[in-house]
């Protein structure tokens, strides 16, 4: 009976049924003596219903006043759309909410938040349009108050004291719901003050290295790793420091390959490093209480710091991400020349700095959100995460599948029988409410058991999957499929997915292969599900499923992953499948590894600096930067590199990787570089503290005369002077002809000011002052965000000429959207089609 009552009151949470709580309360003052139960309950209902509709009003509004002002602001007007009037919240869900004992949506109490994509991130704009919802909100109480006053005040003076009840309660529920609504915007607020929103810096870093005999063998992590940590960490910090993760690789009583981590969002006044390493040495110390013991032979750290500023910072938000959590599951692995099956922890985690747009997925582009929701179905785990990073992890768990039957038949299935996204909720148009009708999981462990029953009767005849035969009947699978017809759309779609695969010429026979293939054919024929397929989706579902079994590790997946994602990405891929490598990815966002071979260790960093910070005038040691500009995969050991060109679909050279590497004993760049103090307590007050020096230590460059800025500057007011030196002599010339009134500005631009948030604001009052002393130049000042949409769409209206100056301001160096743009002018400068590009940073 305990257990029941229990039960009861936490189903019933007070925010569910707070509008019958308050109706309720009406119906017993205005009931006594007057009404019948029947009439009472109706009452009650309608009240209920009512009361919950005067609440989702004042979302609606909220979410009215940010569709306006986007649409509005940008030009857009498509941004004025249910979804983003619902902030994001389904038709289904919100009438659902009128109900009474529904679940009802509450600011700052549910772990769902509404949200409201910012579109041009320009700074005053952003804060017009945060100012939308809130404007909206504050309007409608001030309405609320003229009406109140003119005529809900009279029927006080009246004798109808219920009307009057019901009345004053409608009165305030509207008024509370409102306040509410705009006390909970905090990420509105902060794109108020700041002009910022939707935009995130954040810094992936970590160490992999062979475990040394001198390794405390009860710490997870030794003491040298943690001290590594401190070294990155202060070098990322500048990528943010509002939260952070970290975790390490290690094995628990059972022997098997698990996580353990820590996510902690940064206090104000803390600093993140110290903070991190706090609560994950707690963590660990708590791990090896457990059983959990280190690795044998490796280490490895996985860490990243987040800076986000479209919302307040959360644990759940921050990184590292898995989207299924660790699980066993059945797992065969070639080990001594032979197939041999064990039950495994599985578990595949991310971090990610960047902008995770969309997947080609049924031959179009899914949108991250639909794709969200989508995994849910497919993987059978639902994600109550808002970011776009969480979906990289769910595809991980998606397409990770070499040595799992039931992850391999899953993976098929999409790829070669299900017709359409839409298949997955039902035939209808994604929604996160929308029914779930992705093969349950029965069906696949049914799939699965097929698969396994035939493979184990050939695991001893069936090679490594690096064999040549097995290379050889790969090749031959792609080569069917290449020639299939494209009618077909599951054939076209494994087509690219089997073009991933590069394997030799081998003259060693694959029959082996080619009779696993025909019997598992012959099994379907038998399962009452696979029978109703045709029998060329049978084939291509049979021939899919073997070829992700045999190759689709961490490594392969990355790169299956990549060479369909739409965004930037600093992308670093981790598996306990994988104990002793991990994946590193750049495309827009960069990633610098670097290798101490006579230590036999290896790190990593979105920041080249942290990096620079470990092996700094160590011998044998290398930094190799991957090309963010045409996109790099890169799959490391402790010890080992292999790198992919994404451009060019194939494995980087040795030689070519040799050519690239940057010695750490003799670095170019060594006098500039300076090291950040140890174990800051106070940051924000260290930072008070560098202010002055750092001020007179500008100053002190600009009055030398051989230093980089003053020679810098002085190019750049020559190149200025030169212009104006050629307008005058045009204006001369012009006057001297009598065709002063037909004078007018160039139409190439003289000098492009780009950058962000305050960057930019800077960039504007240097056009402005820029203008008194030279009058007659033509200078415009443009977000980079705005310079990289008309770079891709229409670089013509950017009236850039071959003497246009280009100066970019980056107050880090590191801002995501001005570094972009930076890149495309370098290569525009180099092709003559610009002239000279200035960069101001710190």
């Amino acid at each position: 009976m305990k257990v029941t009552q229990l039960l009861l009151v936490q189903s019933l949470d007070w925010k569910n049924i707070s509008p019958e709580i308050g109706a309720a309360t009406v119906v017993a003052v205005i009931s006594i003596g007057n009404l019948d139960l029947c009439w009472a309950f109706l009452l009650f209902l309608s009240i209920a219903t009512l009361l919950r509709l005067v609440w989702n009003s004042a979302i609606f509004i909220h979410g009215l006043g940010h569709a306006i002002a986007i649409a509005t602001l940008d030009r857009q007007l498509n941004a004025l759309n249910i979804i983003n009037i619902l902030e994001h919240r389904s038709i289904a869900v919100t009438l659902r909410s009128l109900l009474p004992f529904e679940p009802i949506f509450m600011p700052g109490c549910d772990r769902a938040d509404l949200w409201v994509a910012a579109g041009d991130r320009t700074p005053w704009r952003i804060r017009i349009k945060a100012l939308g919802g809130v404007g909206f909100n504050l309007l409608a109480i001030a309405l609320l108050w003229q009406l109140s006053s003119d005529s809900f005040g009279n029927i006080w003076t009246s004798n109808c004291q219920a009307i009057s009840l019901i009345s004053t309660l409608f009165n305030q529920t509207f008024l509370g719901a409102n306040l509410l609504i705009i006390l909970s915007s905090w990420s509105d607020l902060a794109a108020l003050v700041t002009g910022v929103a939707e935009i995130f810096c954040c810094g992936n870093f970590g160490f992999l290295g062979q475990r040394n005999a001198s390794d405390d063998p009860r710490q997870l992590l030794p003491e040298r790793v943690v001290n590594v940590f401190h070294e990155m960490g202060r070098e990322t910090e500048i990528r943010g420091e509002q939260a952070g993760g970290g975790l390490v690789v290690a094995t628990n009583r059972d022997n098997q390959t698990v996580f353990v981590g820590k996510k902690v969002v940064n206090k104000k006044r803390d600093n993140l490093t110290t903070s991190l390493e706090t609560a994950f040495a707690a963590e660990r110390r708590k791990a090896a209480l457990a059983g959990i013991k280190p690795l044998e032979s490796t280490v490895m750290g996985v860490w990243h710091y987040r800076f986000g500023t479209s919302g307040p910072p959360a644990v759940l938000e921050t990184h590292w991400h898995e989207w299924m959590s660790a699980r066993q599951a059945s797992v065969w692995q070639f080990l001594e020349g032979e197939w041999v099956h064990q039950y495994k922890n599985v578990n595949h985690r991310i971090t990610h700095n960047g902008d995770f747009d969309a997947w080609t997925l049924f031959d179009r582009s899914i949108g991250n959100t639909e794709l969200g929701w989508w995994l849910e179905r497919v993987l059978h785990t639902p994600n109550h995460t808002r970011g776009d990073s969480p979906k990289i992890a769910g595809m991980m768990d998606l397409l990770v599948t070499q040595g799992m039957w039931d992850a391999s038949v899953r993976l098929a299935y999409q790829l070669a029988i299900a017709p359409s996204i839409e298949s997955a909720f039902g035939g209808q148009k994604p929604a996160v409410d929308a029914p779930n009708t992705a093969p349950s999981p029965q069906d696949i462990s049914n799939w699965a058991a097929t698969f396994e029953n035939i493979f184990v009767l050939y695991r001893k005849l069936l090679a490594a999957p690096d064999s040549p035969a097995c290379s050889q009947y790969f090749c031959c699978l792609e080569h069917d499929t290449l020639q299939a017809t494209t009618n077909d759309r599951s054939v076209s779609q494994q087509s690219w997915y089997c073009q991933l695969l590069t394997a030799p010429n081998s003259p060693v026979s694959s029959q082996h292969f080619n009779d696993l293939e025909h019997d598992i054919l012959q099994a379907t024929t038998n399962d009452s599900s696979m029978s109703q397929w045709s029998w060329q989706r049978r084939v291509t579902f049979v021939r899919t499923a073997i070829h992700a079994f045999f190759h689709n590790d961490l490594y392969f997946a990355t790169k299956t992953f990549m060479s369909r994602a739409e965004g930037s990405f600093g992308l670093v891929t981790v598996s306990t499948l994988e104990e002793g490598r991990l994946v590193l990815s750049a495309q827009g966002q960069p990633m610098s590894i670097g290798f101490n071979w006579q230590d036999a260790y290896m790190v990593y960093a979105s920041e080249p600096a942290a990096v620079d910070a470990v092996l700094l005038n160590l011998p044998e040691s290398y930094r190799l930067d991957l090309d963010q500009k045409l996109g790099e995969i890169a799959l490391v050991s402790s010890q080992d590199i292999e790198v992919y060109s994404m451009s060019q679909k194939c494995e980087v050279a040795l030689s070519e990787l040799k050519a690239r590497w940057i010695s750490m004993a003799d670095h170019p760049y060594l006098p500039q570089i300076k090291n950040p103090e140890n174990d800051i307590i106070d940051p924000i007050a260290a930072d008070l503290r560098d202010i002055p020096p750092t001020l007179a230590e500008i100053k002190l460059s600009w009055q030398n005369s051989d230093s980089l800025d003053r020679q810098s500057a002085d190019y750049l007011v020559q190149l200025f002077c030169e212009k104006a030196h050629k307008f005058e002599q045009k204006w001369q010339k012009m006057v001297r002809a009598g065709l002063t009134e037909h004078m007018q500005q160039l139409p190439s631009v003289d000098l492009l000011v780009t950058g962000v948030e305050n960057s930019l604001w800077l960039g504007e009052r240097f056009a402005q002052d820029l203008k008194i002393v030279f009058p007659r130049l033509n200078v415009r000042v443009i977000s980079s965000n705005e310079v990289l949409q008309q770079l891709q769409h229409d670089f013509s209206s950017l009236q850039l000429g071959k003497d246009s100056i280009v100066l970019a301001i980056t107050q880090s160096g590191q801002t995501f959207p001005t570094v972009q743009a930076i890149n495309t002018f370098d290569q525009l400068y180099r092709q003559d089609i610009i002239g000279e590009l200035f960069i101001l940073t710190t």
